[in-house]
Parts: C-alpha cells; structure tokens; sequence
C-alpha cells in the first residue's frame, strides 16, 4: 500500500496548510467524560440511548459506526477517519454530519476532505512525507494507532483529558455469531449484492469464519468467537490501560470479548451522569489561534524544500549509476577511486533530509535480495540499488508536481 499512501498524500497536501491540528483539543475536555462508538454488532444495543449520551458525555466515533449514530439521529462531537484505503471512504457514502468534526490524516483517500461537516482536523502523520513537513511547520498532534480506527478514537478521547472514557459497539468479536450492527455499510452491501448462487449469509459466514475464529471469554464468563487479527487490537486496549491507569475504561457491550483493564459497566449508570452539553459547546466553538495563512506559507516552503532535497538525492543516485557503469565497462579503473567517490555520494545521501522520504517505496529487504540476487560482483550490486533509488525517488517527485 506505500505507492496509494504516497499518492494519496500528494493529492491532499494542498490543502493541510489550511486545517488545524488535533491538538487544538489536548486537554480540553479535562474533567468530562467520553464515550467511544465502536462498529461492533453490540452497538445495537446502545443506540436507543446514544441521544442521552451524547449529552453527558464527549461522543467520539469511528467511521464504521457514523451511519449507525446519523440513523439514530445523533452527528457525533468527532469522527475519527484514519484509513488511507479507498473501501474506507464507503461507509461515508451518502452521509453528511454538518455539526460534527472529522479527525483524520494526510493520507486519507481525498474525498475525505470534501465530507460534509463541521471542521476538518489532522493528526500527525504515521507517514515519512507527512512527518518530514510537519518536522518543517508545527506538530499536529500524535494519536496512538492499534491498528484499528478504534484505538486511534480512544487515544484521542484519552488526550482530550477525559478520564472516564465508555466504550460502546467494542466487541472485537462476535458475539451471538454476529458480524456488525444493523444496517452497517457491509450488511447493507451484502444484501445490495446478494444473487440465488451467492445470498447475503454468504458474506457474513465468510467474515465469521474466514480468519480462522476461536473461542474466548466476554465480561459475563460465557463464551464468545474472537480471532487473531481481533485478538491484536484487544491486546493494544489491555497494554494501554496498563500503560494509563489514571484513565479508567468502561464497556457498555459485556458482550464482547473480555479485556483486562476494561470494567463493563450498565448504560443507566451513564445515563446517571450530568448534563454536559453546554461545557462542550464552551470547548468547541472556542475559535482557532492558528494562525493559517503563516502555517500554508511553511506549508509551500517545506514542500519545496523536500522538492530541493529529493532533487539532489535524483542528481546522485544517477551519478552513483554513471560511475558504475563506467567501472564495469572498464574492469582496469583504480578500485580504490571509484570506492572513494561512492562513499562521498553515499553519505551525502544517507545525510539527506528526504532520505526517509523515499524509503516508503524503497524496495524492503528482501526485495532488494531478490532484485540484487543475479549480480556478479559488489559494483553490478550497487548499480542495482542506486536504480533503486532513482525510482524511488522520481515517484516521489512526479506525485509532488501536483501537489
């Protein structure tokens, strides 16, 4: 996926110089607590009283869950959309949330940035081109990412300053054999695309059973399906509230796969919670300090040095390349020369800032094994890799031309 990411960040560079970052909102709630919405099929059984909780709570939702929120007539405070993936932008087909604001990054897949809503804000980037510009502007804002869009949303809600957050739809498993909420993006496709050869019940014994599921405990001690890739991010939950035991994490599913760390707790003790929803507004109509049009100036200039800087690293690697070449087709040059002047072409490009750049689609290292395999000396070798590094390079700056 490095060349979508790559190609993806390109697109939406553009316009980063005129949105805010997450960190606007660091700290900001401190004192209130948070609800997390999950897509889990548990969510079901929350939704009658998302309204209610919304009101006392900071509602933080994952992109899989909007549709579940909107149908029950709730635009959460935040949507979390982290996914460079183009299935990801989906589950947002043919839905708008102008009261709500999109936390997300600069790889996203582009159309993210035309959703409809409130406010538009990034998180850093997990990306080498995004961290190299931010390096050059000003942080964004770091969000722990579990691999799940749902870990991202409980870090945020954690470094909101919320102390109590509520987990609602966090299943990471299947519980009663089901696979999502009612009415979710995959159900709804599901049935959209069933035939008499392949019906709905097709995709969804594929989901339950086709990543090998095995059976675990949920908070109730009954038993529930869970698999590894799920396993993973119940594992990232249990190991961040070892990490921060001053946030204390509920589940409103008891349902679910059962993680340490986490208490399962009743909705009506949520629903016991005061009123918030003027402290909230107080928060988030707070108007921005960023100053915009200086952060789009760094913006072009940072963007133009890593042009400056991926040109130079261009320049070398071709004429690392010339220098090879001209060595294999002249066995009789001085070895030690031509070692010398690589070595100086070398540093210069391991030292290059925009170094990291182009390790997003540099060949990994067993690629570079398989590409370097058939080579007859160190010199056929290197030639290979500075070609390598040629293309890496130029794909980087002919997806820069348009950004």
């Amino acid at each position: 996926f490095s060349t979508l990411w790559l190609k993806n960040m390109c697109r939406n560079i553009g316009i980063a110089g005129g949105l805010d970052g997450v960190a606007r909102y660091f700290g900001a709630f401190a004192g209130m607590d948070a609800c997390v919405v999950a897509a889990g099929p548990s969510l079901d059984d929350v939704l009658p009283y998302i309204k209610e909780i919304q009101k006392r709570t900071l509602l933080v939702c994952v992109d899989t869950a909007l549709r579940a929120c909107l149908n029950a007539g709730v635009e959460p405070d935040f949507i979390i959309i982290v996914d460079p993936q183009y299935w990801n932008i989906r589950h947002l087909d043919g839905l708008s949330a102008p009261k709500s604001r999109i936390i997300t990054e600069l790889a996203v897949y582009p159309p993210v940035f035309r959703f409809s809503c409130k406010e538009k804000l990034l998180c850093s980037s997990i990306y080498p081109l995004g961290k190299y510009i931010e390096k050059q502007v000003k942080p964004r804002g770091e969000l722990g990412a579990g691999g799940s869009v749902v870990t991202t949303a409980w870090d945020f809600a954690r470094q909101c300053g919320c102390r109590r957050i509520f987990m609602a739809g966090l299943d990471l498993g299947f519980p009663e054999r089901k696979t999502h909420f009612k009415g979710s993006t995959f159900e709804e496709r599901s049935h959209r695309l069933s035939a008499r050869l392949h019906p709905a019940e097709t995709d969804s014994f594929n989901a339950l059973y086709g990543a090998y599921p095995y059976e675990v405990s949920n908070y109730e001690g009954e038993k529930v399906l869970t698999d590894k890739r799920m396993a993973l991010y119940a594992w990232w939950f249990e190991s961040k509230c070892l990490e921060f035991a001053d946030v204390k994490t509920y589940t409103l599913c008891p349902k679910g796969v059962g993680i340490p760390g986490i208490t399962p707790v009743s909705i009506e003790e949520v629903l016991k919670i005061k009123d918030i929803s003027a402290e909230k507004a107080a928060v988030l109509d707070k108007p921005s300090g960023t100053d915009f049009a200086a952060q789009k100036l760094a913006f072009e200039s940072a963007l133009q040095k890593a042009k400056d800087e991926l040109y130079e690293m261009l320049k070398s690697a071709k004429k690392a390349q010339r220098i090879c070449k001209d060595a294999l087709e002249n066995p009789g040059t001085n070895t030690l020369s031509i070692n010398k002047k690589l070595s100086e072409i070398d540093s210069g490009l391991i030292h290059n800032e925009a170094a990291e750049l182009a390790s997003l689609v540099f060949p990994g290292e067993k690629q570079l094994e398989a590409l370097t395999a058939k080579a007859q000396n160190p010199l056929e070798k290197s030639l290979i890799v500075y070609q390598e590094i040629e293309k890496a390079v130029s794909l980087h700056l002919d997806y820069l031309q348009n950004a």
